[in-house]
């Protein structure tokens, strides 16, 4: 294996219930490059790099890690090895502050193990400080914006001396001059030495700042190649396997337009927005384009009872509804998905079970 390499995947292969989800996957990092990890959902990004960190365990195949076999059975001994990862989903705790979240796990402690406060400050500042990154350390995470709280996680897996970074589709929730701001400081990190896996769908990002990238499709890896010498048509047809016009709507198709199934009339609250109205059509979909803070999320909050609002009418089906909780929602065919669905949207201990279809 060649000195430049860091990581290197060799035959690695995971199979899930019915599925399999990488097929003998060969592949290897160079030290202090970002390489693009990309694919459609399903395709078997977030498993390989979840083998990487220690969260999956390959049923076939090894993993080097500067020349030599490493065995990866949990994320503790990925951190060890100076492997961390940054997921999709953050994993902060809310409630502490910044440099607890900093620093879990790894707090400065004395001989009696209690935590050395003072010195649990001092670090994470240093930290932050050598990212740029401008943050109060006695600031609670969940007063942050999802941007610093992005910062803070990759602050983190730094806090842990990690060499090789994997970050898995961190632009998702923020906006343009987030993204920007993000990428910048990526950079940063792989000019310090610091060798990132980028998990993203973002061709256009993706092109901004890797080196390389590796598209997966259905679990196999079908190319590798230098980020420059490729054009985002290259990398779309490597990821679904055809042309994108293949997949384009003819928009000129008589879509016959069912009837109005939800109306909103003059919807308004004391600060997010104001009068809005809209139809949805049977069988339509009807997309909301806005900036960060435009009011977007909480229209649709405030649509399935999860906000109250202070003006207008909700009808489905020509029936008036009074929306005051999503229970009354969901009585009526309304479904949401929301932004944070982690943590709005789920309740991570309970099981599962089909319920009648949504309407809207």
């Amino acid at each position: 294996m060649s000195s430049d390499v860091i990581l290197e995947f060799k035959g690695i292969t995971k199979h899930f219930p019915g599925v399999l989800a990488l097929n003998d996957i060969n592949l290897d990092v160079r030290r202090g490059e970002i390489l693009a990890i990309m694919g459609e959902n399903g395709a078997g990004k977030s498993t390989l790099m979840k083998i990487a960190a220690g969260l999956y365990h390959p049923d076939r195949g090894s993993i080097f890690l500067n020349g030599t076999p490493v065995l990866i059975p949990d994320a503790q001994k990925a951190l060890q090895l100076g492997i961390g990862m940054v997921p999709q989903e953050l994993n902060l705790i809310p409630e502490m502050r910044v440099s607890e979240n900093v620093l879990l796990g790894i707090e400065p402690r004395n001989s009696a193990g209690l935590v050395l406060r003072n010195k649990q400050r001092q670090q994470a500042t240093e930290i932050l400080a050598s990212l740029d990154i401008d943050v109060d350390c006695d600031a609670t995470v969940k007063d942050l914006s999802v941007a610093q709280q992005q910062m803070i996680q990759i602050a983190r897996a730094l806090a842990n001396q990690c060499q090789i970074l994997i970050m898995d589709e961190p632009t998702a929730a923020l906006s343009h001059r987030e993204t920007d701001l993000l990428l910048r400081k990526i950079r940063l990190l792989r000019d310090a030495g610091t060798t990132i896996l980028y998990i993203s769908h973002r061709i256009r990002e993706v092109r901004a700042i890797a080196d390389r990238v590796a598209v997966l499709r259905d679990g196999e890896l079908v190319s590798v190649g230098q980020c420059a010498d490729l054009t985002e048509d290259d990398i779309t047809l490597q990821m679904i396997g055809r042309p994108l016009k293949e997949f384009l709507v003819n928009r000129e198709t008589n879509h016959a337009r069912g009837k109005p199934v939800l109306k909103v009339r003059n919807l308004s609250d004391t600060k997010h927005f104001h009068e809005i109205s809209f139809e949805l059509h049977e069988g339509e979909i009807l997309g909301f384009a806005g900036l960060v803070g435009a009011g977007r999320s909480e229209v649709f909050s405030s649509v399935f009872g999860f906000r109250d609002f202070t003006q207008g009418e909700i009808w489905i089906d020509e029936r008036k509804l009074d929306v005051r909780s999503p229970a009354d929602a969901i009585r009526n065919g309304i479904g949401y998905v929301p932004e944070e669905r982690k943590r709005q949207g789920l309740f991570l201990l309970l099981g599962s079970w089909k319920t009648s279809p949504c309407r809207s």
